[in-house]
């Protein structure tokens, strides 16, 4: 399960990793939170999260654009993933 949040004023995502398929036993699961700074861009929600495959594995993504000016906007994706042991968040910026 991925949850993103606001936390202390900050974006982060909270993940829930079963480490069983025993979903109603929470003791046997790792919980990670990340640093996500763009879950809300100019004080909005990012736009509804995405899945999508490459590869074998599973990513989840979210889009939004920032506001830099009257008519400047930059374009955003938040990615998460696995990286083996833990799960990483990119934030890439979109030309």
């Amino acid at each position: 399960r991925i949850l993103r949040a606001e936390v202390d004023g900050a974006g982060a995502v909270l993940l829930v990793d079963p480490l069983r398929e025993d979903l109603a036993n929470p003791s046997q699961s790792r919980v990670f939170v990340l640093e996500a700074p763009r879950v809300k861009a100019d004080a909005r929600p990012a736009d509804t999260p995405f899945t999508f495959r490459k590869g074998m594995y599973t990513y989840l993504a979210w889009a939004g654009q920032e506001v830099l000016g009257p008519e400047a906007r930059r374009t955003f994706v938040e990615v998460v993933r696995a990286d083996g042991a833990s799960f990483v968040v990119d934030d890439l910026t979109l030309e």
